[in-house]
């Protein structure tokens, strides 16, 4: 798992954690992990491969 998704080293989730937080959102931090997570991965998908 990357760092991008592990939500002690990210500062990607504290930031929608602190915004979902503040705005009433309730939302699990695993649901959230998640969609990040897939995320990632479709980016990864869309990055040209080195030739």
């Amino acid at each position: 798992m990357s760092a991008a998704v592990e939500p002690e080293c990210s500062d990607v989730f504290s930031k929608i954690r602190e915004d979902f937080d503040d705005a009433g959102v309730a939302e699990a931090d695993e649901q959230i992990l998640h969609v990040m997570t897939e995320l990632t991965l479709k980016a990864e998908n869309l990055m040209p491969t080195a030739q």
